[in-house]
C-alpha cells in the first residue's frame, strides 16, 4: 500500500485515484513508463459534468506526478530526422489519431502544460502547431509558435481546423478514410 501511494495511485483517502477516469493512457519515454494520465469515462459518458448524481467531484483527467515538461508520444522524436514534418497537438488522443492517419505527432498533456525547454527540444523539425478550435487552443498555438520563432529561429506553421470541427479526433471521425490531409495553415 505505500509504494502505491508513493505511486499516487492511491491517493491520501486510500482511494484508488483512476475511479471513473477508466481509460488509463502511459506516458512513456525512451521506451520506459515514466507517469500515467487516465480520461474520465463512467457509463457512456465523458464528461464528469454529465454525471446525474455528484456524491464525488471527477476531474476529466487525473495523471500522477511526472507529466510536467513531458510531451505524449515523446519518443517519436527519437525515429525523426531534422527537417522532417512533425505535428504538436493536444492531448493523447489527438496525438494518437493524427499517427493513425500517417502523421508524425507528438501531444501536449494540457493545452498549457509546455515550456520553453519543450519547445526546444523541436527545433530541428518543420514545426506545424495542431491544437483545439477553441479559445484556450488559438490562444496557446500563438505562444507556442513565439517561444519556437526565439529558440529555432525559424517559423512553426500554425494549422487550422475546418470551422465548426473541435479538434483532430473530431475532424478524422468526420473524415474517415481520409488518404491524405493537408492542413491549412495561417503562418
Amino acid at each position: 500500500m505505500d509504494e502505491l501511494k508513493q505511486a499516487g495511485i492511491i491517493n491520501s483517502k486510500n482511494r484508488f485515484v483512476f475511479t471513473k477516469n477508466k481509460i488509463v493512457i502511459p506516458v512513456i519515454e525512451n521506451s520506459r513508463i515514466v507517469s500515467l494520465r487516465a480520461r474520465f469515462f463512467d457509463n457512456g459518458q465523458d464528461n464528469p459534468e454529465q454525471l446525474q448524481s455528484k456524491t464525488y467531484t471527477y476531474p476529466k483527467y487525473e495523471s500522477l506526478k511526472g507529466i510536467t515538461g513531458r510531451f505524449f508520444n515523446a519518443d517519436m522524436l527519437l525515429i525523426m530526422r531534422p527537417g522532417e514534418r512533425l505535428y504538436l497537438c493536444e492531448g493523447e488522443f489527438d496525438t494518437m489519431i493524427a499517427g493513425q492517419n500517417g502523421l508524425k505527432a507528438i501531444g501536449l498533456l494540457g493545452v498549457s502544460n509546455y515550456n520553453p525547454e519543450m519547445i526546444k527540444r523541436l527545433r530541428d523539425y518543420d514545426l506545424f502547431i495542431l491544437l483545439d478550435n477553441d479559445e484556450p487552443g488559438r490562444k496557446q498555438r500563438y505562444k507556442i509558435a513565439d517561444i519556437f520563432r526565439a529558440v529555432a529561429d525559424k517559423e512553426a506553421k500554425i494549422t487550422n481546423l475546418p470551422e465548426g470541427i473541435k479538434d483532430l479526433t473530431e475532424y478524422f471521425i468526420k473524415h474517415p478514410g481520409q488518404a491524405t490531409w493537408n492542413p491549412r495553415t495561417t503562418d
